[in-house]
């Protein structure tokens, strides 16, 4: 299942936590259906 270490506009800062550019921090492992804004975009 994608999580949000594999969206777009996931950025890491740390070993498990990162920012989201919509949502603000995040976890990496967070499942992509916990996505607040339903805006999960993968990576190319």
């Amino acid at each position: 299942m994608p999580t949000c270490a594999d969206c777009y506009y996931y950025t890491p800062k740390s070993e498990g936590q990162g920012d989201c550019t919509i949502n603000g921090p995040t976890e990496a492992d967070r499942d992509r259906e916990r996505c607040p804004s339903r805006t999960f975009r993968p990576k190319k």
